[in-house]
């Protein structure tokens, strides 16, 4: 099992699309940069006036974990899963790491972890972007730097909500690997991460059951929202949409259930 994860780590450090969010994000920070200040004309004399309001720039566990619910984070993490798990078909690496692995189940398991050493190191750069492009905010408009701490009350709530989150991308992890296990195509993953990431899926579920519910009367009286779990975490631990214990039940249904499948489908199906 330690082998191939090993190898799993060793073929995710030389994925190119492991690279893309970092360098996603650091762009979009220069273009806010540059969008931030407005030019004008004064007596033929032109300055630089500062759109942002504030007096100074702030940073905060809010808005260091601002990655986890919006989705944003999910989509890049899907998109490198995916295009991770689908490059071991080529060059015979499958059939090695099936020779070498003394159980196939290790297989999908390894896929699992190396989805959460993606998530953790996406969170972690997330923190040090966001960090270095507020100093560099403060350096070039000669604001000070302003640390918002989660008030004192919250600090259980916003605890919860972060790891009920990142339970929640585990989940999409397992699902994502037991679609490679099942299909092994990685156009299906890549649409698939798209749709779940806009909470597409989400809305259709909510749309269907409404639906339904026109037609079938004791639908009407459930309500979908609190059992989908993007509309849970996407207006964040204050929100009113948002059910932990709900979402904590739901997240170990679906991350149990994807990794046993996962594993039975690798366990059952033939290497070429």
């Amino acid at each position: 099992m330690i082998k191939v994860f090993k190898t799993d780590l060793f073929r995710l450090l030389r994925t190119k699309a492991f690279y893309v969010y970092p360098i996603f994000l650091a762009v979009i920070q220069i273009l806010n940069m540059s969008l931030s200040v407005k030019y004008v004309s004064s007596d033929g004399t032109e300055t630089v006036t500062e759109i942002a309001s504030g007096h100074a720039v702030a940073i905060g566990p809010v808005k260091a974990f601002g990655c986890i619910g919006d989705g944003l984070l999910m989509l890049f993490l899907g998109l490198a899963l995916v295009i991770f798990m689908t490059n071991e078909s080529r060059n015979g690496f499958l059939k090695n790491a099936a020779g070498c692995a003394t159980d196939k189940r290790f297989l999908p398991i390894s896929k699992i972890l190396t989805g959460i050493v993606i998530m953790l190191v996406y969170m972690a750069e997330y923190m040090i972007i966001e960090l270095i492009f507020a100093c560099i905010e403060a350096l070039i408009s000669g604001k000070g730097i302003e640390y918002n701490a989660v008030p004192a009350g919250d600090i259980g709530k916003f605890t919860a909500y972060v790891f009920l989150c990142i339970l929640v991308h585990i989940a999409v992890i397992a699902i994502l690997v037991l679609m490679h296990e099942i299909t092994h195509s990685r156009a299906l993953g890549l649409v698939a991460i798209f749709i779940y990431s806009a909470t597409l899926v989400d809305k259709i579920i909510e749309g269907a059951v409404n639906l339904a519910s026109t037609k079938i009367t004791w639908l009407a009286d459930i309500h979908i929202r609190k059992y989908l779990m993007m509309f849970n975490i996407e207006g964040g631990y204050l929100s009113e949409g948002y059910y932990p214990v709900t979402l904590l039940v739901i997240c170990l249904i679906y991350g149990t259930a994807a990794t046993f499948l996962a594993i039975q489908a690798s366990v059952r199906r033939d290497v070429r």
